[in-house]
C-alpha cells in the first residue's frame, strides 16, 4: 500500500467529510496533512480516491466471513470496493472451493470498477452502486451519470442491480423523507434497478418501518406508471436461444394482453433474460431448487413458485399452471405466455414459447390414448339418454359404456366414465377407435357441469375447465 499512495494523494475518511493529503510516507508510515478536519469516530470508512491499489479483493477477515456465509448458506455475498473482474473471481473460486454456490454481487465503489464496468459485469450474478463511497472515491457530479450507466448495462445483460446508500438518508432522524429524495428513488427505478436498498436508515435510523413503508411506496406508484408505457425499447441483440424467447415472450405478453409470463428453470437465466425488458405483467419463476427461487427473489418482477421435478414437458406445463392458481397469481380464463426447454429438466434449455388459457383441474382419472381433446360434456344416464343428447365432438360421461352405446361412442371425442378398469367396454372400445378415454372418475356426475366445456388430458388422466387456447 505504501508503493501506492505517491506523495500529494488524497485521503478521504467518514464519507469524505475528513480530508488528508499525503506529504511523506516510508516502509512503516504515512504521513498525511490534514486539509478539512473533524471529530473522528471509530469503525469510519478510509477511501483513496486518486490511486488504484494492488491489494487483493479478500482479506483474512473475509475469507472468515465468507466462511460463515457457506456454512449459514446465505443467498447472497457482496464484494466491496471491487475494482476488476479478478476481485470477482477470487470470490467465486473461494466459494467454490468449499462446495458452494453462493451469488457474489459486485459493489461498485471506485473509478476503477467503473473502466472495468462491463468485464465486471459478465463475471458477476449482480452489481450493486454504492453511491455511499462511489461519491466520495469520484466526483459527486458525476454519480448520477455513472448509476444510469451501471443500471443500463445490467439491464442489457439481464444481471440483477441494486442502487443503495443514502436514498431516504433525511429518514435516520425525520419520520418523513426530503422531496429530493423521493425523486432519487423514483428516478432509479425509471432507470431500470431491480431494486432499492435502505442502509442506514433501518440499520441506525429513528424510523426504519416508516423508510421501508415510504420506499415501498414510491416503487409503487412509479412501478404502475411504468407498466402503462411498456419499457421494452431495449435493442434485443440476441445472441442465443434464451435471449431470443425472453424478448418474444416481453412482446408476445404485451399484444396479446397477458396476465403474466411463467416460465419454467432449473438455474434461472431465461427469467432474467425476460426481466430485462421490462415486461407489464407478472413473471413467474417455477422451479424445483429452493435456490433458484431466492436467487430471483433480487430480479424485477419476479414471483418465485416452487414446484415438483417434471419428467415430460405436457406434465411440466399442467404442474406450473396449477402451482400459479394455486398461489392466486393467474385466474381462470386468463392468458399467460409459458416458457420451458425441451427435454424437460435440462438447465440451459429453454427453447420453447407458449401461449395458453387458464383453465381449473376438474378430476382425474386413469388415461387412455395420447390426444388432449376439447368439446361440450354431456352426462348420460343410458344409452338411450346418450343417444337423445350427445351430438357430433361432444364429451361423453357416463357410468359405464356397453354395444348399445357405439353409435354415440362414434360421434364423441372422449369417454368419460366412472367405472374403472382396463378391460371395461368403454376401455376396450376406445383403444380400438383411437378415443381418449378416462376411467374411474368417481365423481364426475357431481363435479362435471352438464353441457361446460371441458379439456381431456389421458397423458396425465385430467379433467380441466374450459379449452385451453395453445400455439
Amino acid at each position: 500500500m505504501m508503493d501506492d499512495m505517491p506523495i500529494g494523494s488524497r485521503v478521504l475518511i467518514d464519507d469524505g467529510n475528513i480530508e488528508l493529503v499525503v506529504r511523506e510516507h516510508d516502509e512503516d508510515a504515512i504521513v498525511c496533512e490534514v486539509v478539512h478536519g473533524g471529530l473522528l469516530k471509530p469503525r469510519k470508512g478510509v477511501n483513496f480516491p486518486d490511486v488504484a491499489l494492488q491489494i487483493r479483493a479478500l482479506s483474512i477477515k473475509d475469507r472468515t466471513d465468507l466462511e460463515f456465509a457457506v456454512t449459514h448458506e446465505l443467498d447472497f455475498v457482496a464484494v466491496s470496493f471491487v475494482q476488476r473482474p479478478a476481485d470477482i473471481m477470487e470470490t467465486k473460486d473461494f466459494l467454490s472451493s468449499k462446495g458452494a454456490y453462493i451469488p457474489v454481487i459486485a459493489k461498485i465503489e471506485r473509478q476503477e470498477a467503473i473502466n472495468n464496468m462491463a468485464t465486471i459485469i459478465d463475471v458477476a450474478d449482480g452489481v450493486m452502486v454504492a453511491r455511499g463511497d462511489l461519491g466520495v472515491e469520484i466526483p459527486p457530479e458525476d454519480v448520477p451519470l455513472a448509476q444510469k450507466q451501471i443500471i443500463r448495462l445490467c439491464n442489457q445483460a439481464g444481471k440483477p442491480v441494486i442502487t443503495a446508500t443514502q436514498m431516504l438518508d433525511s429518514m435516520v432522524q425525520n419520520p418523513r423523507p426530503t422531496r429530493a429524495e423521493a425523486s432519487d428513488v423514483a428516478n432509479a427505478i425509471l432507470d431500470g434497478t431491480d431494486a432499492v436498498m435502505l442502509s442506514n436508515e433501518t440499520a441506525a435510523g429513528q424510523f426504519p418501518l416508516q423508510a421501508v413503508r415510504t420506499m415501498h411506496k414510491i416503487a409503487l406508484v412509479i412501478e404502475s406508471e411504468m407498466s402503462k408505457q411498456y419499457r421494452g425499447k431495449l435493442p434485443v441483440g440476441a445472441q442465443n436461444i434464451a435471449a431470443s424467447v425472453g424478448a418474444a415472450a416481453c412482446q408476445m405478453a404485451h399484444y396479446l394482453h397477458a396476465t403474466a409470463i411463467i416460465s419454467a428453470t432449473m438455474g434461472g437465466s431465461i427469467i432474467r433474460q425476460i426481466a430485462k425488458h421490462r415486461p407489464p405483467v407478472l413473471i413467474v419463476c417455477a422451479s424445483p431448487h429452493e435456490r433458484t427461487l431466492k436467487v430471483m427473489n433480487l430480479v424485477w418482477g419476479v414471483y418465485p413458485v416452487r414446484i415438483h421435478q417434471a419428467e415430460d414437458t405436457d406434465t411440466l406445463m399442467r404442474t406450473i399452471l396449477d402451482a400459479t392458481l394455486h398461489h392466486n397469481l393467474v385466474s381462470k380464463g386468463d392468458t399467460v405466455i409459458m416458457t420451458a426447454g425441451i427435454p424437460a429438466g435440462q438447465p440451459g434449455s429453454t427453447n420453447m414459447i407458449k401461449v395458453e388459457t387458464v383453465t381449473k383441474v376438474l378430476a382425474s382419472g386413469m388415461g387412455l390414448g395420447h390426444k388432449i381433446v376439447s368439446g361440450r360434456a354431456v352426462i348420460c344416464r343410458s344409452a338411450e339418454e346418450a343417444l337423445a343428447k350427445v351430438e357430433d365432438g361432444d364429451i361423453l360421461i357416463a357410468d359405464m359404456t356397453s354395444r348399445e352405446y357405439m353409435p354415440v361412442i362414434n360421434r364423441v371425442r372422449a369417454i368419460i366414465t366412472v367405472e374403472g378398469g382396463l378391460t371395461s367396454h368403454a376401455a376396450i372400445v376406445g383403444m380400438s377407435l383411437d378415443i381418449p378415454v378416462l376411467l374411474g372418475v368417481a365423481d364426475a356426475f357431481e363435479i362435471i357441469r352438464e353441457h361446460g366445456q371441458i379439456t381431456v388430458d389421458p397423458n396425465q388422466g385430467l379433467i380441466f375447465t374450459g379449452v385451453p387456447n395453445i400455439t
